[in-house]
């Protein structure tokens, strides 16, 4: 077992500092509860105990999907190419997120926002957002809805 790897967690989220000698013993000295800077994530999964920790955890998957449109825009993909690679490789992180966790209107708002920045990159005039969602049949390219997509992990 990989003990400097292993994190006692608080599953109430109410520390114990009582437990910290006991944990030592069997050479666990990372602990995790409410008071903790940032969650602790868990096979890509937070474990959120308090606001401080859901607020981190919106920040930097905000931070996550920000940082993959980046890398992609450096291709030079169609908008075709681009919104095949916003549905399946940058979105694919919140899809993963929203089984378990929620997210506030105002995340969801910056994370769709730039995923518009990356579908309009180098396109001019831009196109409108309810002409991007059509399906390809009616003159689209069938980007994701995020707020769709929101209410339908919410709703399973």
């Amino acid at each position: 077992m990989n003990y400097d790897k292993t994190v006692a967690l608080s599953v109430s989220g109410i520390p114990h500092p009582h437990w910290l000698s006991a944990l030592a013993s069997y050479g666990i000295t990372r602990w995790h509860d409410r008071r903790s800077a940032e969650p602790l994530i868990y096979l890509g999964y937070p474990l959120i105990h308090s606001n401080a920790h859901h607020n981190w955890f919106q920040s930097h998957l905000i931070a996550k999907i920000s940082r993959a449109c980046d890398i992609h825009n450096q291709r030079n993909f169609s908008i075709r190419g681009r919104a095949t690679v916003l549905s399946t490789l940058i979105l694919s992180t919140l899809r993963h997120v929203l089984r378990v966790t929620w997210v506030s209107q105002a995340t969801l708002g910056n994370i769709r926002r730039i995923s518009r920045k990356f579908l309009m990159f180098h396109v001019f005039p831009p196109i409108a957002s309810d002409i991007l969602q059509l399906p390809l049949q009616q003159g689209g390219i069938s980007a994701l809805d995020l707020a769709i997509l929101f209410f339908l992990y919410k709703e399973l």
